[in-house]
């Protein structure tokens, strides 16, 4: 599939929406928006809204409210109202992986702690090797990581993160239950790579 990724930072306020465009048998599940806002706080994201939308499952929207104040996020899906307790650190589903835009460690493992929509889960990604890919007829420097989501199985999967001027994620594949695999790669975005 193809990833627009549009990003926009004031002070410490930013907003991400993120555009995902299904291709092949993939285009019949429709479609996706997703839309992550909130504060940038000692390097790390802090999100206050987060929304998932579908246009061929509109039923399967998520909207969600993160409460700081009361370590609650507040989400709707299917019309039922869903409240999980907000652990200190948790990510939203289109934040997470800009989270390695403002590490600056250099560490082995990481671990995110990422709000999907229903589940609060753990995401781990371990750096395999530096690489290069073709993006758009630009070669684009990148680390390629290894993850998964921890106490899932069948959850490996790669990203690539470029490496420049914004470390953002620019490729991911994810094999899927049924012996499919996706793979998204960026086709536009309004940060220099």
């Amino acid at each position: 599939g193809e990833i627009k990724v549009d990003y926009k930072q004031e002070k410490n306020n930013y907003l991400l929406n993120v555009e995902i465009k299904g291709q092949g048998i993939l285009s019949l599940m429709g479609n996706r928006n997703i839309v992550s806002q909130g504060k940038i706080i000692n390097q790390f994201f802090l999100p206050s809204k987060f929304e998932h939308r579908n246009n061929k499952r509109p039923k399967k929207n998520i909207e969600a409210t993160f409460f700081y104040d009361n370590n609650l996020i507040i989400s709707n899906y299917k019309g039922r109202k869903i409240e999980k307790e907000l652990i200190s650190g948790t990510l939203d589903l289109a934040i997470y992986l800009f989270q390695f835009n403002l590490i600056e460690s250099k560490k082995e493992i990481y671990r995110f702690e990422v709000f999907q929509g229903k589940k609060v889960r753990t995401y781990e990604y371990k750096k395999i090797k530096d690489d290069f890919i073709d993006l758009n007829n630009k070669i684009v420097g990148t680390e390629l990581y290894e993850g998964k989501i921890i106490g899932r199985e069948k959850s490996n999967h790669q990203v690539w993160i470029s490496k420049n001027n914004y470390r953002i994620p620019v490729m991911l594949t994810i094999p899927t239950d049924i012996g499919l695999i996706i793979n998204q790669v960026l086709v536009s975005t309004n940060l220099p790579l």
